[in-house]
């Protein structure tokens, strides 16, 4: 196994397409690990991007407190011919502590937030931790605030995918992706800049139709 991942890009994709049609994803990969009913959750990250966006601007102010965000609101453009198919080495987010903040987008169908409030929520900014053990993947993890996140990130072409859950400072213990669907949340970590990093969590059950986590080192 180590020596495949040794191979080159061409060799690499060369033995995917060579794989039996029905084999299914390492339990080692995001893809082994994502629960099905979570890939649509997923592949709607654009949508959410959208929509989102689109309710913010439509209300008063607005587009000025999305300017005020800078970068971080500012939407993914997907790869484009000539692009970086993979994320540098020096663009990658190291073992750590950091300072992260949540910003919830879009306005739900279930009324969040209620009538007159900006659908942008912005929380305060609280301690954050990545860190990894072996080789499994880089684990994420914010230690401040009532909603804590945590999970773990996989490399992914230009982006890293991320699958972890929601705990409660109320609660006991850290909830792990997978064992509960209403505290489940997923979605992509990109660069934004030079110690400066976006999660990406699009359909997020609670408060939001997207949910961005700013990560600064």
């Amino acid at each position: 196994m180590r020596r495949a991942l040794a191979l080159g890009p061409t060799l690499a994709l060369a033995l995917v397409l060579a794989a039996p049609v029905g084999a299914q994803p390492a339990a080692s990969s995001w893809q082994g690990q994502i629960q099905s009913e979570d890939r649509p959750r997923l592949a709607g990250l654009w949508r959410a991007w959208t929509r989102s966006l689109a309710d913010v601007a439509a209300e008063p102010g607005g587009r000025e407190a999305l300017d005020a965000l800078g970068p971080v609101a500012v939407p993914p453009v997907e790869p484009l011919p000539g692009r970086p198919v993979a994320l540098a080495s020096d663009s990658l987010p190291g073992v750590g502590d950091y300072r992260c903040r949540t910003i919830r987008l879009g306005r739900r169908d279930d009324g969040w937030p209620r009538d007159g409030v900006l659908p942008l929520q912005t929380g305060p900014w609280g301690a954050c931790r990545l860190a990894a053990k072996g080789g499994e993947p880089l684990a994420f993890a914010m230690a401040d605030g009532p909603q804590r996140l945590s999970g773990r990130l996989w490399a992914d072409g230009d982006r890293m995918v991320f699958l972890g859950a929601l705990s409660l400072a109320s609660e006991a213990g850290v909830r792990g992706y997978g064992d509960d669907p209403d505290r489940d949340h997923l979605g992509v970590l990109r660069p934004l800049g030079a110690g400066h990093w976006r999660l990406e969590l699009p359909w997020p059950r609670w408060q939001s139709e997207l949910l961005l986590v700013e990560i600064r080192g």
